[in-house]
């Protein structure tokens, strides 16, 4: 169509601009590439194991009677690679086992049961003089079942004319001292799980380390 019309109606012509040029980015061969043809390989990485951290076990330990003893606990703890997390004190209530002589009708009649129990010696009891159990005799208040049914039978056994010698249950307030540690590895709650049975404490239980 540009042929047909004459050269003064004919537009200039444009000249052909540079050729463009793509840059491809090649992966980089980590060998000497003597076969070009071969694929590129990928240098192996080397990734190193996190150490896992020792699992933590706590516990508690209850019903220890006494500051002294517990600042003796914890020290032997910390000698047994335990730490010692904290301690505290709680009201607690506690069995005992009441041996009496039931209440008499009055003073003048318990004074002759005394009078009773010192001539066959024994020892170790006294007058309730007031409230629930008045003119009763107590004969021990003990804090093994065991321990409160022998002093039964001894008085028993001892067939004096009197009122007969019974047990009784008490429900009696106590405060009680505990304390919280932790420790790691299985071997070592082995080793302190038995130190501590030798020193005669055997309520720990097992508790969520804080």
């Amino acid at each position: 169509m540009l042929a047909e019309l004459s050269a003064d109606k004919r537009p200039p012509l444009r000249t052909e601009s540079e050729p463009r040029v793509e840059v491809v980015s090649k992966p980089v061969r980590t060998d000497s590439a003597e076969n070009p043809e071969e694929p590129a390989e990928t240098a192996p990485v080397e990734v190193l194991a996190q150490p896992q951290p020792a699992k933590l076990h706590c516990f508690r330990i209850s019903g220890i009677e006494k500051q002294g003893q517990l600042k003796t606990l914890a020290g032997q703890l910390t000698t047994m690679q335990a730490d010692v997390i904290d301690s505290g004190e709680e009201q607690l209530s506690q069995i005992r086992y009441w041996v009496i002589l039931p209440p008499y009708k009055s003073r003048k009649a318990a004074d002759a049961a005394i009078s009773l129990l010192k001539q066959r010696k024994v020892k170790d009891f006294f007058l309730v003089r007031s409230g629930e159990y008045q003119h009763a005799i107590s004969l021990g208040v003990f804090s093994s079942m065991d321990s409160a049914k022998r002093r039964l039978r001894d008085v028993a056994a001892l067939r004096l004319k009197t009122n007969k010698p019974r047990l009784e249950e008490l429900e009696l307030p106590a405060k009680r001292n505990w304390l919280r540690f932790s420790s790691t590895g299985e071997d070592r709650v082995s080793v302190w799980q038995g130190r501590l049975e030798e020193f005669g404490i055997d309520n720990i239980e097992p508790v969520t380390c804080p």
